[in-house]
């Protein structure tokens, strides 16, 4: 498992999630799963998935997949995946190549707990 977000974050606010992978020596097909955990019950939160050529400053940022998801979720929260057909731009195995997890939306007054991650 690599890790996307650095483990556990709670999101309180819109903007990138803490955490990139660098994704320079990746190829094949691959994962990516987001663990959301405490989003109360009406309330919603809507997360890119984004990747860049410019891990430093990640000045190209560019979404390549998108949840978008309403609170009243199990106790031990809401897995969502999807694989790498689905998102057939992403860039890998070039230098600098990067995936983060950004927060574009969250009701007023909303927070939970995030977690993404990508398998291979």
């Amino acid at each position: 498992m690599n890790q996307i977000t650095t483990g556990k974050q709670t999101v309180s606010a819109t903007g990138p999630v803490t955490g990139t992978l660098n994704t320079s020596a990746m190829s094949g097909n691959f994962r990516v799963k987001v663990l959301i955990a405490g989003l109360g019950e009406g309330l919603r939160m809507m997360l890119s998935l984004e990747d860049t050529n410019n891990a430093t400053p990640f000045s190209d940022a560019r979404t390549i997949a998108h949840w978008d998801t309403y609170g009243g979720m199990p106790a031990d929260g809401l897995t969502l995946s999807i694989r790498s057909n689905q998102m057939p731009s992403a860039k890998f195995g070039a230098a600098n190549t990067a995936l983060r997890l950004n927060c574009t939306a969250l009701d007023s007054g909303a927070s939970a707990q995030v977690t993404a991650w990508l398998e291979q």
